[in-house]
């Protein structure tokens, strides 16, 4: 649940460089040379484009205040710790994309 958090508050998908060169110069350096966009296998594996679904994401949180800002989540009995992550992980995703 922890990167789905994380992707619902940013749009800062990095490489693995970012952090060795951040923590290399003990600072944290700006992530826009590091963006990971063209991971080629897992768009066409998923059939999406990492740039687009960053850039829908960001407006998003602009508009709404978050992913599922002003949307009711519903969470069918059965699909918690099924094939799913337990309940207390699926709320925390829902809370974390702003949604109730």
């Amino acid at each position: 649940p922890k990167l789905m958090i994380c992707l619902c508050n940013t749009s800062n998908v990095v490489s693995l460089q970012w952090l060795e060169q951040s923590a290399r110069m003990q600072t944290v350096l700006d992530t826009k040379p590091f963006l990971w966009l063209n991971d080629k296998k897992a768009q066409k594996a998923y059939n999406f484009d990492m740039e687009t679904t960053l850039n829908n994401g960001m407006l998003a949180r602009k508009r709404r205040g978050g992913l599922l800002g002003g949307w009711c989540v519903y969470i069918c009995q059965g699909v918690a710790g099924n094939k799913a992550p337990p309940m207390d992980e699926l709320r925390m995703m829902v809370e974390g994309a702003s949604g109730i």
